[in-house]
């Protein structure tokens, strides 16, 4: 839990350096005093994100690194109650002469991990920057996007108790950039803090369970992401050359702002009319996806008006913004409005969207945005719902329509090698899959189900499972078990194994024991290269003879402890080698 109690923190701008010696020596006061955070009170519970979103030197920086403790509070108290991992700014706490691995170590200390602790997640961290050779640089040849990398993946490793990110996000590409959005989800839901820094109104709606917006210092407003950000997007359009006399006021059921639309503006020009219709012209609350909807929208100009320009936007149930366009986009200029004049604007457009409640934003103002010239906007002027009364082959937010072509066949003999290697990397030349050896992206089908016993790790009781590896030569041994339930004996099932993409290399075998090696023989053209291989267990009988008279109701589960290839005749291990059966 974070409790911050009426806290004050206030900078001394010198216009000079030899000012503050003066002042060090008691020769009076030379400083101007800046107050960037003025009576800050604000408790965010174990297990809740809260986002904060303001302009550029609102507080945001310095609330977080009084909470981090990087800085200290003028007046007021802070208490932090857990585990912290921040990401401030790019390249805090890092050596820029150093390399990516030795910054880990330093960083990781810094943040609170023991060198114990980061020799054990030192290659979990480096597999999620995905820096790959660049980790051995010194940090001085990465790029900010680099650095953020490996700074998220350092505090993410951390498993914080409480997780502070200040726009550091913003700096990396977007695949990267998702990738992190998954982990702070993947945190929270852990039960941590998270403090959530961004611009980006999609990403405090989508992680945050609340919000705050700082302005000059203070906190303007509290609450849902939602209602927070619209009165953050009504603070940036007052701040426009236009805007100066901008006003906000609420319009909803009684006094509960939450049931209307927020209305702001400099009121020039009133939204006197908004209605959400059907094709026909019919005021209509309800759709199917592919409808056609049509708003009409009645302007009232109280001061004379030149082409303005009308603007609607949609958004979900969570806020987030998934259409806008307006008048001007469209190249569209009305004309000169008089003072008491109405304009009446109509829009259409069919619903791509999936089911579920939808609201309209509409704003009349100049040019091609609203921030520097507003009339008025209004946030959540009307709603919609989206329903489907048959069901519907799709899913998602947006419905495009999508044709499938025919199924077509071919072996893969020529591209199997090829697909593989990019998905696996460099796979091991050595196959020796032992107890000692952790289930690896290539024993596919084992990872995430492997029990651990005494003959191995890699051990699944199921009827199939895929491996793919890369034989060193001809042979390639695999030792398996199988796990004989309800009636099952080693009599009515025998083992399959084929390479993925051949339909023209398949091998079975009657196994004589519980555990065997099973010996597959590869072409030429398949040696030193990945190979997929799926091994199944299979019924040796009819199933219906088999339920007649053996009573078997189930196949056998497959276990599989080990990988060979080319391992030497007389190895040591007494259990049978299995060749193919004919």
């Amino acid at each position: 839990m974070i409790t911050i109690n009426n806290v004050s923190k206030k900078f001394k701008l010198y216009k000079r350096p030899a000012n503050r010696l003066l002042e060090l020596f008691g020769l009076g006061t030379h400083h101007d005093s800046f107050w960037a955070l003025r009576n800050i009170t604000l408790e965010v519970p174990r297990g809740r994100a809260l986002g904060i979103v303001g302009q550029n030197g609102a507080g945001k920086s310095t609330l977080l690194k009084l909470i981090t403790g990087t800085l200290l509070p003028t007046e007021g108290t802070i208490d932090v109650n857990g585990r912290v991992a921040a990401l401030l700014e790019l390249g805090t706490g890092f050596h820029m002469e150093f390399t990516g691995r030795q910054n880990i170590h330093v960083n990781g200390q810094i943040l609170g991990m023991s060198p114990e602790e980061l020799r054990k997640l030192e290659a979990e961290i480096i597999a999620f920057s995905e820096l790959g050779p660049f980790i051995d640089q010194p940090l001085r040849t990465y790029s900010s996007g680099m650095v953020m990398r490996l700074g998220f993946s350092i505090a993410a490793a951390l498993r914080p108790e409480i997780l502070i990110v200040d726009e550091a996000l913003s700096v990396g590409d977007a695949r990267f950039s998702q990738k992190c959005t998954r982990r702070i989800r993947e945190i929270r839901e852990q039960g941590a803090t998270i403090l959530f820094v961004s611009h980006d109104p999609s990403a405090v709606s989508s992680l945050c369970d609340e919000a705050i917006l700082l302005n000059k210092g203070t906190i303007q407003s509290l609450g849902t992401p939602r209602q927070v950000l619209e009165d953050y997007n009504a603070l940036l359009a007052s701040e426009g050359e236009g805007n100066r006399a901008m006003t906000v006021s609420w319009v909803g059921k009684g006094d509960d702002r939450k049931d209307g639309a927020r209305r702001s503006g400099t009121f020039q020009a009133l939204i006197s009319r908004l209605e959400v219709r059907n094709k026909s012209g019919t005021p209509c609350e309800v759709f199917r996806t592919g409808d056609l909807l049509r708003l009409y929208i009645r302007v009232l100009f109280l001061t004379p008006v030149e082409n303005p320009t009308v603007g609607i936007g949609l958004r979900d149930r969570l806020g987030l913004d998934i259409f806008g366009t307006n008048t001007a986009l469209h190249g569209i200029r009305p004309g000169r409005f008089e003072s008491g004049e109405v304009a009446t604007f109509e829009v259409e457009f069919p619903l791509r969207l999936g089911y579920g409640d939808y609201s309209i934003s509409v704003a009349v103002h100049e040019d091609e945005t609203h921030l520097e010239s507003c009339f008025e906007w209004a946030d959540n002027a009307a709603v919609f719902r989206v329903r489907e009364v048959e069901k519907c082959p799709w899913s998602g937010l947006v419905h495009h329509e999508a044709t499938f072509l025919p199924v077509s066949r071919d072996s893969g003999a020529e591209t199997v090698s090829q697909a593989l290697t990019p998905l696996f990397g460099d796979l091991p030349k050595n196959l020796d899959m032992t107890s000692e050896h952790s289930p690896s992206p290539y024993l596919k089908g084992v990872e995430g189900l492997g029990e651990h016993d005494i003959r191995g790790p890699h051990r699944w009781l199921a009827t199939e499972a895929w491996i793919v590896c890369r034989p060193v030569g001809e042979k390639v041994r695999f030792l398996v078990g199988l796990e004989c339930r309800d009636g099952d004996s080693l009599r009515e099932t025998r083992i399959r194994i084929s390479v993925v993409g051949r339909i023209d290399i398949t091998a079975d075998y009657i196994p004589l024991r519980e555990h065997c090696f099973l010996e597959f023989h590869l072409p030429a053209d398949l040696q030193n290269s990945p190979v997929a291989f799926r091994i199944e267990t299979v019924p040796s009988v009819d199933e219906k003879v088999a339920r007649q008279h053996l009573g078997m109701t189930t196949p056998a589960g497959l276990a599989l402890y080990g990988i060979y290839s080319n391992i030497p005749d007389g190895d040591g291990v007494d259990w049978p080698v299995i060749q193919p059966h004919v």
